[in-house]
Parts: structure tokens; C-alpha cells; sequence
């Protein structure tokens, strides 16, 4: 059984699920100093 990416690379489903978390935090930090800029 053969998955393509995933059989052969597995830990890549981790690091991009890595890199959009940190994506998600940055954004969710521009988004708070953002509204405390506007305040």
C-alpha cells in the first residue's frame, strides 16, 4: 500500500500542521494588537 506523500514522507502532515499553527498564532496576534491599536 503505497499513500504517495504520506507513506513515504510522514512527518510532512506534521510540519504543515505545524507551520499553519503558527500562522494561526501570528494571526491571532496581529488580530489582538490590531484591536488594541484601535482602542
Amino acid at each position: 500500500m503505497n499513500d504517495g506523500i504520506d507513506g513515504e514522507f510522514p512527518f510532512l502532515d506534521d510540519v504543515f500542521l505545524v507551520v499553519v499553527f503558527l500562522r494561526a498564532i501570528k494571526l491571532s496576534e496581529r488580530a489582538k494588537i490590531g484591536i488594541l491599536l484601535r482602542n
